[in-house]
C-alpha cells in the first residue's frame, strides 16, 4: 500500500491531498507521522505541511465542492476516529469527481463515514452549548471543565465568545488538557491552562449550593427515569455537571 505521512494537522491532511493531485498518485492511507509504525511491505511517503497549498485546496473545496463540504472535513478532522485522515482524503478526492453531488452518493464508504462522523462531532457539539457549566473564579474569570468525546472545543469557543461578551471566562477539555481563553475581545486556544484551577469564590459555591438544593426539590422521586436520562445526557458528562456534582 502506499501510505502518505502528515503531521497531525488539518493543515498536512490538505497538503497530503494537494500532493496526491499533482503526483498523480492514489494513496491508500493517510497517518499521522508520529507513533506511527511501518510495515516491510507498504511504502511510505513524509509528506511536510505547506500552509500554500492547504489554502489552495481549501479554496478548491469551496469552489468546486461546498462550504459545508469542507466544514464536514473540519469536522471529522475534531473526531477520534482513527482513520479520519484518510476518510477525509477519499471524502474529497470523490468531491472533486462529482463536484456538490458527492454528498448525494452515500453507497460510496467515504462519502458516508464523513458524513455519519461529522454529525456526531455536530451534535456532541450542539449538546454542549446547553451542558457546559460555568463557575466564577478569583479574579473575576469564569471557568467550565468539561471531557467532550470530540476535540470540538474550537468550534465551542464562538458560541460563547457571543454568548458570554463581556466577561472573561476558560473553558478547559480536560481530555485532552487543551482550553479556550476568552479576554472580552477574543478568544485563543492554549493548552497553558494549570491543571488544577483556582478554587470557585465565596459567593460561586453559595450560588453552586443553592442550585445543587433546587435541583434536588424540583425533582420527583417517583418519575425518575435514569435509563431516560441517559439517553438524553451521557453518563460520562454527568461528573462535571454542578447539580450532579457530589
Amino acid at each position: 500500500m502506499l501510505i502518505y505521512l502528515y503531521d497531525g494537522s488539518f493543515e498536512g491532511i490538505l497538503s497530503a491531498t494537494h500532493e496526491a493531485y499533482y503526483r498523480r498518485e492514489k494513496p491508500d492511507k493517510l497517518l499521522p507521522a508520529q507513533n506511527t509504525g511501518t510495515n516491510l511491505f507498504d511504502r511510505y511517503e513524509d509528506i511536510p505541511t505547506d500552509r500554500e497549498k492547504a489554502d489552495k485546496v481549501s479554496c478548491a473545496v469551496r469552489a468546486k465542492i461546498s462550504d459545508l463540504a469542507l466544514r464536514r472535513a473540519f469536522h471529522v478532522f475534531l473526531s477520534e476516529s482513527e482513520d479520519k485522515a484518510t476518510s477525509i482524503y477519499h471524502y474529497l478526492r470523490l468531491g472533486f469527481l462529482y463536484g456538490p453531488n458527492v454528498d448525494f452518493r452515500l453507497h460510496e464508504e467515504a462519502v458516508l463515514s464523513v458524513h455519519q462522523i461529522s454529525r456526531k462531532v455536530t451534535f456532541e457539539c450542539h449538546r454542549f452549548n446547553g451542558l457546559i457549566r460555568f463557575a466564577r473564579l478569583e479574579p473575576d474569570i469564569y471557568y467550565a471543565r468539561y471531557a467532550p468525546d470530540h476535540n470540538i472545543t474550537i468550534l465551542l469557543a464562538p458560541h460563547f465568545a457571543k454568548r458570554l461578551a463581556d466577561q472573561n471566562w476558560v473553558i478547559h477539555d480536560t481530555k485532552r488538557d487543551v482550553a479556550a481563553v476568552y479576554n472580552r475581545k477574543k478568544w485563543l486556544l492554549t493548552d497553558a491552562w494549570p491543571e488544577v484551577p483556582p478554587l470557585p469564590d465565596e459567593s460561586e459555591r453559595a450560588l453552586q449550593d443553592i442550585w445543587k438544593e433546587y435541583y434536588r426539590s424540583i425533582s420527583i422521586a417517583e418519575r425518575k427515569n435514569l435509563r431516560l436520562q441517559k439517553n438524553m445526557m451521557p453518563a460520562r458528562y454527568w461528573k462535571n455537571l454542578t447539580e450532579l456534582e457530589e
